[in-house]
């Protein structure tokens, strides 16, 4: 921003933070939290910005938001989805998703297999709309009964669960996997 703009204008209407380390943690906290609610808000494209990273294959847009969230701080990066026709307001609630590679099918059943210390959990789940590359998750619960005990586990998918993306016939639940690093 232009010298004196943040200090005369952002800083006062509370549109924008000092970057201290507490801000920068506290703004880190923000966007950890709306990534786990799956927060959507309604936009439109307010310019594009002529610049293009051929190396990511990606553009700069900035968006407007039309439905404001004081969670929402300026220049925070966000992932947007771009509709070709506005979304009903009975429509526009946060729904589970999952690449559709990771949906496989055991026993005749569509499950996913969530990963949980190190080891593998089948849940099965009913697989809704497909939304470009992802699918979308209806039903999702895996009762699970162990025959040497008796006890009952419950298997469930949650926000931030890693999930195995593409799944092989030697991925079994309960089985031990590890995960890949990049």
């Amino acid at each position: 921003v232009k010298d004196g703009f943040a200090r005369n204008f952002l800083l006062p209407k509370k549109k924008a933070l000092r970057a201290t380390k507490a801000n920068r943690e506290f703004f880190q906290t923000q966007k950890t939290h709306l990534e786990a609610n799956n927060l959507r808000l309604r936009g439109e494209v307010s310019r594009l910005v002529p610049t293009v990273d051929r190396a990511k294959a990606s553009g700069l847009s900035k968006i407007r938001c039309i439905d404001h969230d004081s969670r929402v701080l300026p220049e925070m990066s966000a992932k947007v989805a771009f509709l070709s026709a506005a979304m009903a307001d009975d429509k526009r609630h946060p729904l589970a998703v999952v690449q559709g590679d990771a949906i496989t099918q055991r026993d005749g059943k569509s499950v996913v297999f969530v990963i949980r210390d190190g080891v593998a959990r089948a849940v099965a789940v009913t697989p809704g709309q497909k939304i470009n590359d992802d699918v979308e998750l209806t039903g999702i619960s895996a009762v699970k009964s162990d025959a040497k005990t008796d006890v009952k586990t419950e298997a469930t998918l949650k926000v931030g669960d890693r999930v195995v993306l593409k799944s092989t016939t030697q991925i079994e639940d309960g089985k031990r996997v590890s995960i890949a690093q990049k």
